[in-house]
């Protein structure tokens, strides 16, 4: 949402999916409680409780992008049942430049596929001439 929710009736007819309904409810449910009144969840209910902008980042309410990416990989080797990666693991962080264009076989590829379209746009044009009585310009 992009404004503030003047009344707590309009929740349940917002443009928004249920989960994000429900937190709304929810911070205004936790707002009403005394150890939150310092965070001022109703007036930020509109932002699911966050009242900064979705990019910024502070030392109290934040994490780093390292951690998050550290998270998800260990989530996903938890889900497929992978081992963690030994420390033995070489990491390159630098770009080199290779090559320009297709190799040998990738340019056979690319040749085959503009035969391909060529072919489909001339039998396209005939059909359309066919049916106009025209010839259509390229």
């Amino acid at each position: 949402m992009d404004r503030p929710i003047s009344a707590l009736a309009t929740i349940a007819v917002l443009p928004i999916t249920e989960h994000a309904r429900t937190l709304i409810r929810t911070c205004c449910t936790l707002a009403t409680r005394p150890q939150h009144k310092e965070v001022s969840l109703r007036r930020w209910a509109h932002q699911l409780g966050y009242r900064g902008h979705t990019a910024t980042k502070s030392r109290r309410y934040s994490t780093t992008y390292t951690a998050l990416r550290a998270a998800r990989a260990d989530h996903l080797r938890a889900i497929n049942q992978e081992p963690a990666p030994a420390d033995e693991v070489i990491t390159e962080k630098e770009w080199r430049y290779t090559h320009a264009g297709h190799g040998l076989g990738q340019a056979m590829f690319a040749e085959t596929i503009a035969d391909d379209l060529r072919v489909a746009r001339e039998a396209a044009r005939a059909a359309l001439a066919d049916t106009d009585g025209s010839e259509v310009s390229r």
